[in-house]
């Protein structure tokens, strides 16, 4: 991911770029999901995955 953002233009109020794969399995699926999400906060991964769960 990150050689992928060289290009991106300055975006001076963002601190973190968070990356969340999911998975769920059920008896007929088995989905894998990827997100992303940004931040101008500085969070721990704990404290951003309390956020996002709450979403």
């Amino acid at each position: 991911m990150c050689r992928a953002c060289n290009n991106l233009p300055d975006w001076p109020a963002l601190a973190t770029l968070i990356r969340v794969e999911s998975r769920r399995i059920t008896r007929t699926t088995d989905n894998t999901e990827t997100r992303y999400y940004i931040s101008d906060l500085t969070d721990i991964a704990e404290q951003f995955a309390q956020r996002i769960r709450g979403y």
